[in-house]
């Protein structure tokens, strides 16, 4: 090869190289971050643009000096260290301290240094990347204060299980200071018995997450630092991070709500047995009660029958009180029976041809309504319900019956109607009778009461009373809308038949 063509080769790899520095010095200046080359003294050789916006020196400024005219004096012994590592090799990745602008503004960042080498291997300098984290940082610290401030125990851990984080309220449920439990597995927190289940809960939790409540269906139990236990409901809410998939935690301890729950399960179980015994008392005293009613019944009619007007006036009035209360106390011991059937005698709920049971009440009733001049009018399709059919027949006739009762000098007009209210129906029976004043709202459902003169209404005023028992053993709710002289509407709810209609 010539000198020309030697001369000519140089001038080409010198080409080549200034491109390539070119090429790489614009690739630095067009970087979003700072980049910073230093020598292995720590002097500053390469400064770009980025860094002249960050740290708020122009280039000029800062070649040929060291980093610490940027740090903070407190943060002078960390450079030491950096430079220290980067000397033996060894790189620096996504390490979080604080720098200071010119204005003195002082910036959170994340520094990733690298080693820079000659091709031969020599280790000649550092090629440092630094990026502002300052508002992410801040956000940290919001998040931090209200994980911190919540009345609820919180906790952030990896995918690993690893606990990250925990709030002031985690310290006091469990009983560990914060500095114990951060950087542990989360197990530490649970029964030694449902540690091995949890393994297989978390991974498929991380394979599917989703915001959820943790064991759903489930009594969870968590362990304190002292070996005790006490109950907890956990609610999950996975997010993600620069660090990967982390999971926060919000933990409640339930201790006074399963000692409530228990007390309320204990006492409706006392109740409901009670009532059973209620029931079956009533029935069998009413029950009993017909025998000597009878005898006494029959005697007194006997005595009315024979001795009529042969005796003086007073001895037939008394007669006369004495059959009168024996049919009455006859029909309240009845009236005690029918109460006391529907809960103890009723049949299992299914679904019910609400319309085929009205016409039949409708039909029975016939005379009744006759005589009365009565029209009774419902909806062309009332819905079918969950129901026992010989009830809801009972507690139509019962409605029917007191509208017709308490008419007012008009023609009774009643009028049944149904709409739909979320999983139930709602029914409303409306008449023009007589109406009722507002005071009378507490007493209208309670056994024997009336609110008018005996003379005046027959009936032993339990006919609502066992109106409001049927509709409660439905699991529904009945009331009424009454204006003196206006008339009367009585609403009551039943469940719809699942997957009926709307």
């Amino acid at each position: 090869m010539t000198k020309a063509e030697l001369h000519q080769q140089a001038a080409a790899q010198i080409e080549e190289q200034t491109a390539r520095e070119r090429l790489l010095s614009a690739a630095v200046d067009s970087s979003d971050d700072a980049i910073i080359l230093q020598k292995l003294d720590g002097t500053i050789i390469a400064w770009n643009r980025a860094a002249e916006q960050l740290f708020e020196y122009p280039a000029e400024d800062a070649m040929g000096r060291t980093t610490e005219f940027i740090a903070p004096p407190e943060r002078h012994d960390e450079l030491y260290g950096i430079l220290e590592k980067l000397r033996k090799g060894e790189p620096i990745k996504h390490f979080e301290t604080v720098r200071v602008s010119r204005a003195g503004r002082r910036i959170d960042v994340s520094l990733s240094i690298s080693p820079v080498r000659l091709p031969d291997g020599t280790l000649i300098g550092s090629a440092k990347i630094a990026r502002d984290v300052t508002a992410r940082k801040a956000e940290d610290e919001r998040f931090r204060l209200a994980i911190e401030a919540s009345p609820d125990g919180m906790l952030m851990t990896d995918a690993m299980g690893i606990i990250q984080l925990i709030n002031a309220e985690t310290e006091r449920l469990f009983g560990y200071n914060r500095d114990e439990l951060v950087g542990q597995q989360i197990d530490m927190l649970l029964p030694e018995r449902a540690r091995a289940a949890h393994a297989g809960s978390r991974a498929a939790f991380i394979a599917d997450p989703s915001a959820r409540r943790m064991g759903a269906g489930r009594d969870l139990f968590a362990r304190r630092k002292d070996g005790t236990e006490f109950p907890v409901e956990v609610g999950l809410n996975p997010f993600k991070t620069r660090d990967g998939l982390m999971v926060l935690a919000a933990l409640i301890d339930i201790t006074e709500r399963k000692k409530a729950e228990d007390a309320i399960a204990a006492f409706t179980e006392d109740l409901k047995r009670s009532n059973a015994e209620l029931e079956e008392f009533a029935y069998i005293a009413a029950h009993d009660l017909q025998e000597p009613l009878r005898m006494v019944a029959s005697y007194t009619e006997l005595l009315a029958s024979r001795y009529a007007g042969q005796l003086d006036e007073r001895a037939d009035k008394y007669i006369h009180y004495a059959v009168d209360g024996a049919k009455r106390m006859k029909g309240l011991i009845n009236d005690l029976l029918t109460y006391s059937r529907v809960g103890s005698q009723g049949k299992p709920l299914g679904a019910v041809d609400t319309e085929r049971v009205l016409q039949l009440v409708i039909q029975q009733m016939k005379v009744l309504i006759g005589e009365a001049s009565a029209q009774v009018v419902f909806d062309d399709a009332l819905p079918p319900v969950m129901a026992d059919d010989v009830q809801l027949g009972q507690l139509f006739q019962n409605l029917i019956g007191n509208a017709i009762k308490f008419r007012s000098d008009d023609a009774p007009h009643i009028t049944i109607t149904a709409s739909r209210q979320g999983a139930l129906w709602e029914f409303a029976v409306a008449d023009n009778g007589i109406g009722m004043a507002p005071e009378h709202a507490g007493r209208i459902f309670q056994m024997f009461q009336r609110l008018h003169e005996r003379g005046r209404y027959e009936g032993s005023g339990i006919g609502l009373a066992v109106s409001k028992k049927i509709v409660e053993r439905h699991g529904g709710r009945i009331w009424f809308e009454s204006e003196l002289g206006k008339g009367t509407t009585f609403h009551f709810t039943l469940k719809a038949v699942p997957g009926g209609s709307a």
